[in-house]
């Protein structure tokens, strides 16, 4: 199976690479503000990712549960559509939704689950503002499976190379001790005896001659 010729990294204007595909990046950054976790399936963290979905669209989905169609109000929540605006796709449908719709004066009993409603779309876009950062940050240290490889690879090195013995240590043996000294036997007094005998036989026999 062929595939096409790889796509070189992108360069300063020096030519030095910057170490990550500026496209990639853009991408990643998109799709991850349109639906919250998928810049980081994008990036190979898909578990992730999938975490972040579930929370960040669990807690946009029970705002919009409060407050209905006062939850996500440009004109009447100005500072709280800038947070809601980090969930990019369903806020600009909403938004969308809602032009032209006839403005409904919210029942004073109904204001404190508007405002609940409120802080919880915020709460969810500030959120995805902090997740579409931690996409950036992988996105531009390069794919996970490079990372992988290389941690991998430094871990089957390491339990491939066989554990190093410390040396043995060298044992000072005690220096000999002096030998004792031995008693003469009975035999080797009386070779001692023999030899004196023998120097003293020629030194009587001069005696005689003389």
């Amino acid at each position: 199976m062929t595939t096409g010729p790889e796509r070189e990294p992108a360069k300063d204007g020096d030519g030095e690479s910057l170490g990550f595909d500026p496209l990639h990046l853009m991408a990643t950054l998109i799709l991850g503000w349109l639906v919250p976790g998928l810049g980081h399936v994008t990036v190979g963290r898909a578990a992730k990712g999938l975490l972040f979905f579930l929370v960040l669209g669990t807690t946009y989905a029970v705002g919009l549960l409060y407050a209905r169609e006062n939850a996500i109000s440009p004109d009447e929540h100005p500072f709280a559509f800038v947070g809601q605006l980090g969930l990019g796709l369903p806020t600009v449908i909403i938004v969308l939704m809602q032009r032209g719709a006839e403005v409904v004066t919210p029942d004073p009993e109904q204001v404190p689950k508007i405002d609940t409603g409120i802080l919880f779309t915020t709460v969810a876009g500030l959120l995805n503002y902090l997740v579409l950062l931690d996409a950036f940050l992988w996105a531009k240290e390069g794919p996970r499976e490079g990372r992988d490889g290389e941690g991998k690879d430094g871990a089957e090195s390491s339990a491939a190379a066989p554990p190093t013995e410390a040396a043995p240590e060298s044992k000072k043996e005690p220096p000999d001790a002096a030998p004792a000294a031995t008693e003469a036997g009975p035999g080797d007094a009386a070779d001692s005896e023999t030899e004196t005998t023998e120097e003293k036989a020629p030194a009587g026999a001069e005696g005689e001659s003389s």
